[in-house]
């Protein structure tokens, strides 16, 4: 994982057509692996909003369309690395706020599945904090579990001084069943932009 070369053309994505809307931008993919089978979650946004779209994959070159997530406007997708309880388990990010560009969202919630096609919305897991560095919030990485819950690395934006929306990262920790359940929370920030490049 320190060197990388890039493939001589873009990975193909199979299937979108079954969204049924016309397509703009496809990007900010989050790739996981369960039961040995890769998965990467994109958001691509439509003449309709965002949609959080899971796909399926097998060595990269080629994704094939699963299916959406989250019925409506939402991105910052991502799906646990194994099962619980049986069921797909995920996160998702609707997007229900405007923050002067394109929506965004103050909530992650827990989605699951039992077959990766259709996905029930189980609960709010967490919410942007008013007037701290993560008001508006969207999972980063896929959870990595640990001994003491799912570790869970998120962004956050401060609105609340009219800023250029830095984005600045943030931690908590997830129950191990029931990952809708926030164990500890991080106060502050662990990581911002400082230096003007950085911006």
């Amino acid at each position: 994982g320190l060197r990388f070369q890039m493939a001589d053309r873009p990975s193909e994505i199979i299937g979108l057509e079954a969204l049924g809307r016309t397509i703009y931008h496809i990007y900010d993919p989050r790739i996981t692996m369960v039961d040995d089978q890769l998965f990467v979650t994109l958001a691509v946004d439509t003449d309709d909003g965002c949609r959080a779209v899971l796909t399926r994959a097998s060595d990269l070159t080629q994704l094939e369309y699963v299916g959406q997530m989250w019925d409506g406007d939402a991105r910052n997708a991502v799906l646990f690395p194994e099962k619980i309880k049986g069921r797909f388990v995920g996160l998702v990010r609707p997007n229900t706020a405007v923050s002067g560009g394109p929506s965004s969202g103050s909530e992650i919630w827990l989605v699951e599945s039992d077959d990766l096609a259709r996905w029930r919305r189980v609960r709010p897991v967490m919410s942007g904090r008013p007037h701290f560095w993560d008001e508006l919030i969207g999972s980063g990485p896929p959870p990595v579990k640990t001994k003491e819950g799912w570790l869970h690395i998120y962004h956050g934006i401060a609105t609340h001084f009219d800023s250029v929306n830095i984005y600045q990262a943030g931690v908590c920790l997830l129950d191990l069943q029931d990952p809708s359940v926030v164990k500890a929370r991080g106060r502050y920030n662990i990581l911002e932009p400082r230096e003007d490049y950085e911006l």
